[in-house]
């Protein structure tokens, strides 16, 4: 055989007989039985919950993103006539704003946001995306916190695992490597199949096993009967695994079995999961300020557009005021110029009879 195609463990005593094309790694992982917690936790642990997917920069960052943006809109749609801020002082028109704006977002009423005002309503946009934004990356997250919170594993760690005495099912291609290491590890060996360890967790023969974390991905994707199964910690072992080739095989040769098998690897999909209700604890990431900052970004953006067309609107709304003036102003002095007519030809008149009875 001068080549063969496929992952294989590149083992010591593997090395010593072929040479090794390396194709990827392959982690294994202490993989324990969940449990279902106790509902005696403190009014702390529930509220860190439901608040964990956001950082606290980043809720006091949204805090202060909205509130600025709530303020502007107030103040762009102020005196509007007919608008949602056409009455009231400023910091009640911002809450106002506030108000409508989550309402948006919860799927209100979208035609009270911003107002009578192309300024506000581009504000008032800028919000309500903003808002939507967030509220979306709370949803998506805050479930995978709240079943990760309602689980618990009864340890974190194969060094933990190890002090308390566990039993460990060892599948024999990881069994070498765990005598090795862990001298002082009970191991139950004989799991020649590669489901065997795992019905031996789930029955109860051992505390804990060692494996190939893709092993459980593919139970968990086939069945739900493993769905209670559920990686702890970081990876136990990485071994690197490749495709043995002879020395005498060409250059051309090997370098078209390497494309191969990177074509092959490439198009390998994970496993769709049937376990929704046991996700591991890394899949539940909390968000932080950088995950966020574009919509910080065009929220800035739009209350910079908005801002804009604001002076425009208000350069308009002062030069109408002045040809309002100064038309009052023509008026007044036409019919004050009438008026004084009238009074100097009536007095006139009432001098000329003065006169005319004196001259008489």
């Amino acid at each position: 055989v001068d080549l063969c195609l496929g992952e294989f463990i590149m083992s010591l005593e593997r090395s010593a007989l072929a040479s090794f094309h390396a194709v990827r790694p392959t982690n294994y992982y202490l993989i324990v039985q969940t449990a279902h917690a106790r509902n005696d936790k403190s009014i702390s642990s529930h509220v860190s919950a439901v608040l964990a997917p956001f950082t606290l920069r980043l809720w006091v960052l949204i805090f202060v993103a909205a509130i600025g943006a709530s303020f502007l809109l107030a103040a762009q749609d102020r005196s509007a006539a007919g608008g949602d801020f056409e009455t009231g002082s400023l910091p009640v028109l911002s809450g106002r704003a506030a108000w409508l704006g989550a309402m948006g977002v919860l799927g209100g009423d979208l035609s009270h946001q911003g107002g009578m005002r192309l300024s506000s309503r581009l504000t008032g946009l800028g919000l309500t995306f903003f808002l939507f934004v967030v509220g979306t990356g709370y949803t998506a997250s805050v479930a995978a916190f709240l079943i990760i919170d309602a689980q618990s594993t009864p340890v974190s760690d194969i060094e933990e695992a190890i002090s308390r005495h566990h039993v460990f099912c060892a599948p024999d291609y990881i069994h070498a490597f765990l005598v090795d290491a862990y001298p002082s590890m009970e191991i139950l060996p004989g799991f020649h199949q590669r489901n065997s360890a795992f019905d031996a967790l789930l029955l109860g023969d051992c505390n804990a096993i060692v494996t190939d974390i893709e092993d459980l991905h593919v139970l968990h994707a086939a069945s739900t009967r493993y769905c209670s199964l559920a990686a702890v910690g970081r990876p136990v072992h990485t071994v690197q695994t490749g495709f043995p080739i002879a020395e005498s095989v060409k250059q051309p040769v090997v370098y078209h079995a390497q494309k191969v098998m990177r074509s092959w690897e490439a198009s390998l999909r994970p496993p769709i999961s049937m376990c929704r209700d046991y996700e591991d604890a890394g899949d539940a990431a909390t968000f932080t300020v950088s995950d966020f900052s574009g919509a910080f970004l065009l929220l800035a953006c739009f209350a910079l557009a908005s801002t804009s067309v604001s002076a425009i609107e208000h350069l308009q709304r002062a030069h109408a005021r002045r040809s309002e003036a100064d038309t009052a102003d023509l008026v007044v002095c036409s019919t004050a110029s009438a008026t004084s007519s009238f009074a100097t030809g009536a007095i006139g008149g009432d001098l000329k009879t003065v006169v005319m009875e004196n001259g008489g």
